[in-house]
């Protein structure tokens, strides 16, 4: 009557409606004219002979008994009905690796349990209409039939006899709204990703959140679909689906911090130049340890303006911290430096260069750490195959939204192109029953 639920992570469907058997038994004929009656029906079967079914991969089986759902019939002639109402729950081997577009072929096999094919023949009474008129009425909320297919066999597989199976496979088809409403939303998450390569590289706060939260929302949508599946060891369609736009967003996230490392990078070299500390060492190419030296010997000559005195490693007595008298500890001496920079910004106006907030941190790891050697400042050392990014090409990196504003949509429609493409060559990954008789190839 009903397909109740299909369960996709337990790999099982449920099937209510009710279970009708036939059969002759000649010893409950009777005689019409005697009994003045064609036929007359029990509230239940438990005094006459009745078949033992059951059902192959059954996990659960609801029959009715007395008065909950059942009914015996028996007509003069010995014919006799049998009519139960049923909910029955059975495991289906289910492949989803073309999730959300995928089929599952479920087996319905019934058999008599303690009788030979020889004495019970098993089959059923209208092949065409196995489970009924209304096969489409089968349907649940993310499923519908989409068609039965039944026979009647016999299995000479078992050692002791043959017997009789009526045999019925159900094909489920996917109703896709609730998955295709996923890949629309992953897909608009990803644009969204791409929008920001139109924001200025200055709106990090922003660029940043956004980039953030497209990531963690199409992760999740991978998360809830993995949740939702048995544990698989092949590759899952929609998985990979999500998993190739999260991997699109995220490359949207470190283009991003690429970017802002050539804007730096890019402040960082004009800030020098305009100070003109910027020394070629020959080789006509600005070099990392030549920018770091530039940098570091204008950190020297903010410290050098606001008093400090490299050499001795002191502050000079017309310096604007005054003068220290002798004895006194480094610890008094970095003391008065940090109150002074708090209170009076170093006078401003008196020094020849505005000491920030990083030039105070770098006075302190002066005064408490070893001198700092030229030969500290060329980091790429360690890492030789990065060389080749000197100061200027990095600093080239601002303007790589320039690029990713075509690139980037060209990529992912690409991909989704090939995915899409390649959907039909993906493996089903259903598990084949052992014997031939329980396989359903429809």
């Amino acid at each position: 009557r009903a397909a109740a639920k299909v369960d996709t992570k337990g790999q099982s469907y449920t099937i209510e409606g009710y279970l009708r058997l036939w059969w002759t038994d000649g010893r409950l004929a009777f005689n019409v004219s005697e009994c003045g009656r064609r036929s007359f029906v029990m509230q239940d079967a438990t005094k006459i002979w009745t078949p033992d079914i059951y059902f192959e991969n059954s996990v659960k089986v609801q029959l009715g008994a007395g008065q909950d759902g059942e009914m015996v019939r028996v007509n003069s002639d010995g014919s006799v009905l049998w009519s139960r109402q049923s909910r029955l729950e059975l495991r289906c081997s289910m492949g989803f690796g073309r999730l959300p577009f995928d089929s599952q072929n479920c087996l319905l096999l019934a058999g008599i349990y303690s009788n030979t094919a020889e004495e019970v023949h098993v089959e059923w009474r209208d092949l065409g209409n196995a489970l009924g008129k209304y096969p489409t009425q089968l349907t649940s909320n993310d499923w519908a039939v989409a068609g039965v297919v039944a026979a009647n066999i016999l299995d000479d597989s078992y050692v002791s006899s043959t017997f009789s199976y009526a045999k019925v496979c159900i094909k489920f088809d996917r109703l896709t709204n609730a998955a295709a409403t996923s890949i629309v939303y992953a897909i608009i998450f990803v644009a969204l990703s791409y929008v920001g390569f139109w924001i200025s590289p200055a709106a990090a706060p922003g660029r940043i959140a956004l980039s953030i939260i497209c990531v963690l929302i199409v992760v999740n949508f991978n998360v809830s679909m993995r949740n939702a599946l048995p544990a698989v060891s092949y590759q899952v369609w929609m998985l990979d689906f999500f998993f190739l736009s999260t991997c699109f967003n995220v490359f949207a996230f470190i283009c991003y911090a690429i970017i802002n490392f050539g804007m730096t990078t890019a402040a960082q070299i004009d800030a020098m130049a305009t100070k003109k500390l910027l020394k070629d060492d020959g080789d006509g190419m600005l070099e990392w340890k030549e920018l770091r030296a530039a940098q570091h010997q204008a950190r020297l000559n903010t410290l050098a303006a606001a008093g400090y005195d490299i050499k001795s490693n002191s502050y000079k007595k017309s310096s604007i911290f005054g003068a220290f008298k002798p004895g006194l500890s480094k610890t008094l001496s970095k003391a008065k430096f940090e109150a002074s920079v708090t209170s009076q910004a170093l006078h401003k106006e008196e020094i020849a260069a505005e000491v920030t907030p990083d030039d105070v941190t770098y006075a302190k790891a002066i005064l408490d750490g070893p001198k700092i050697s030229s030969s500290s400042f060329d980091i790429w050392k360690f890492i030789p195959f990065i060389s080749m990014f000197t100061p200027h090409r990095v600093a080239e990196w601002e303007h790589l939204d320039r690029t990713l504003r075509w690139l980037f949509p060209l990529l992912y429609v690409f991909c989704m192109t090939l995915l899409f493409a390649t959907l039909s060559s993906w493996d089903t990954a259903a598990v084949l029953p052992r014997n031939p008789n329980e396989a359903c190839p429809m």
